[in-house]
């Protein structure tokens, strides 16, 4: 038993051994067809790798290569010529970084990279990423939502049923997968480039027996033709160690971009040619122009010649009206700018007097109600004053009272015969102190008098803030727009908003008080358009009287506005809505 198991793992080895020796050939064939796929890309640039292992290990290709596949910059540039292994490290962290903004990159670090000869695996796979998604995917495919598995498997499908349309026809060809069960005897290749272009390839000659000839015919082809450098090598696909998928893809996908560039030089060219003809017509067609014209202007010289005087005079003529013309327009124009300047002038002298007028019935409001105020603390103060006196009063007869009693008992004591007298004088005593009482008491009520006057001519208070309005009508034809701002006036008080600029939805958020004297009045709210040059222009206004508020309530509403009269009927057009927030509140 041991011996067969010693044999057995024997046999293990060997087949351990020959497998690493196919991974490191498959490796060389990679290597062998990346590099060469890369080199081309590079050569947009002018530069050229030698070994894909170690021309990228210090990072500064590889930035290279990710920069001229995505037509962008890396955002940082790399240590150029690194000597160190972590200057090296850095370029390649900065290179994946920047690639990581690309395509999806996953499973390798940048120690990978810098000992590639060691474990190259990581890195083919990173180049092989490249290919799939630069040119096997597509940027239409690299935008779909599906896992990269699928994208991958799916551009596969593609490239595989674009080269099966392409080879259609063709006699040997049966395409049916992408390695070299397809492609071994260079049928395939052949079709390629004949579809590409017949008269490169004699198809019908070809034996698939041949497949060295026929593969070394397809690749010189393809290189001198189509511009595909041979990534694959005739011997190689004839050896033992065959090519596998990965290496054709990446030769085949250069094919789809050849026949897109000479379908697009086969319109270029269509295009010249078409442009060139049109460009000859176009030089016959000036031709025969020019010499119509030429004929035209020798018949018309002679009448030109005849017509020159009769002409100049009536140009003469025609600028001495023109000169004339410009002189009264000029003057017209100078008189009208007179005229509203003085039109300005005038509204403006309008407008500041308005102002002042209005100014002034403010300051006369806030002077009478500072003097009902004055007055109701003056007769307040009288009223006090009055209650002072009668008190002291009052307590003057308690005393003369007390003193009287006093007296009285000291005269019955002293002289009971003048008691008659003594209650004679009391009793006047007692009169002329009621006289004075009532006196003060009539004094007290006409105090009182005054104060309820003075009470009944402010009845209330009314708070009111202007929050915003909507819908309001356009008046500058330029802009559509107004310049919008409201002016609140009750009982000869007014307040006034700041201007709202280009807006037809203003918001003023503004906040006033109001003493009310009179239950008839109304608050009045108009909103107008401010004018830089013209007056302003009242865009609508709403009335809303004091007798319709509540005591005590606060009340948020939308009023609609009320703008001019417009049409036969007269009636008022419609000029928005404002919202008012009303807070009544009242004095006794």
């Amino acid at each position: 038993k041991n011996k067969e198991a010693s044999m057995q793992g024997g046999g293990d080895s060997v087949n351990t051994a020959k497998r690493k020796e196919k991974q490191k050939e498959i490796a060389k064939l990679h290597e062998k067809t990346f590099r060469a796929w890369i080199n081309k890309q590079l050569k947009k640039r002018n530069l050229h790798i030698e070994n894909l292992f170690t021309d990228l290990e210090d990072g500064v290709m590889l930035v290279q290569i990710f920069e001229t596949l995505s037509g962008k910059s890396c955002p940082q540039k790399p240590t150029p010529n690194p000597k160190m292994e972590i200057k090296k490290l850095e370029n390649i962290t900065m290179a994946l970084e920047f690639g990581k903004t690309l395509f999806p990159i996953t499973m390798i670090q940048s120690k990978d990279i810098l000992e590639a000869n060691k474990n190259p695996k990581l890195l083919l796979g990173l180049i092989w990423q490249m290919i799939l998604h630069f040119q096997v995917l597509g940027d239409s495919d690299s935008a779909d939502k599906k896992s990269q598995v699928e994208k991958q498997r799916g551009a596969k499908e593609k490239l595989l049923k674009w080269c099966q349309d392409q080879t259609k026809g063709h006699a040997h060809t049966e395409i049916s997968d992408l390695t070299i069960k397809s492609w071994g005897d260079g049928m395939g290749f052949c079709a390629l480039v004949h579809a590409y272009n017949p008269s490169l390839i004699d198809y019908n000659s070809l034996d698939p027996a041949n497949k060295k000839e026929n593969l070394a015919l397809a690749f010189s082809q393809a290189e001198k033709h189509l511009d595909i450098p041979q990534f694959l090598d005739v011997e190689d696909i004839l050896s033992d160690n065959q090519p596998d998928e990965q290496c054709f893809i990446t030769y085949l996908s250069e094919f789809p971009l050849a026949f897109l560039h000479k379908a697009s030089k086969d319109l270029e060219s269509g295009e010249a040619k078409r442009k060139e003809e049109e460009a000859k017509r176009r030089e016959e067609d000036e031709r025969r122009k020019r010499e119509d014209e030429e004929r035209a202007r020798r018949e018309a010289d002679e009448a030109k010649r005849r017509e020159e005087e009769a002409r100049q005079r009536e140009e003469e003529e025609r600028r001495r009206r023109e000169e004339e013309d410009r002189l009264r327009r000029e003057a017209d124009e100078a008189k009208r700018r007179e005229e509203e300047a003085r039109q300005r002038e005038e509204e403006e002298r309008r407008r500041r007097e308005e102002e002042d007028r209005l100014r002034r019935e403010a300051d006369e409001a806030k002077r009478r109600e500072e003097e009902a105020r004055k007055a109701e603390e003056e007769a307040r103060r009288k009223a006090e004053k009055k209650a002072k006196k009668a008190a002291d009063a009052e307590a003057a007869r308690l005393d003369a009272e007390r003193r009287a009693r006093e007296e009285e008992e000291r005269r019955q004591k002293d002289n009971a015969a003048n008691a008659e007298e003594d209650e004679k004088k009391r009793q006047q005593a007692e009169k002329a102190f009621e006289e004075e009482r009532e006196k003060m008491r009539k004094e007290n009520e006409a105090i009182r008098n005054q104060l309820e006057a003075v009470k009944k001519k402010l009845i209330g208070k009314i708070g009111v803030t202007v929050v915003e309005a909507r819908g309001l009508p356009k008046s500058d034809h330029m802009s559509s727009k107004s310049d919008p701002y409201c002016v609140l006036f009750l009982e000869r008080q007014k307040e006034k908003t700041r201007t709202v600029k280009k807006t037809l939805n203003p918001k003023w958020q503004a906040e006033f008080e109001f003493y009310v004297s009179d239950v008839g009045a109304a608050l009045e709210v108009s909103v107008f358009d401010w004018n830089r040059i013209f007056s302003d222009e009242l865009l609508g206004k709403v009335t809303i009287p004091v007798k319709d508020m509540r005591d005590g309530t606060v009340e948020d509403k939308w009023f609609p506005l009320t703008g001019k009269e417009g049409g036969k009927k007269k009636e008022k057009e419609s000029a928005g809505e404002i919202r008012l927030v009303l807070a009544y509140k009242l004095e006794r």
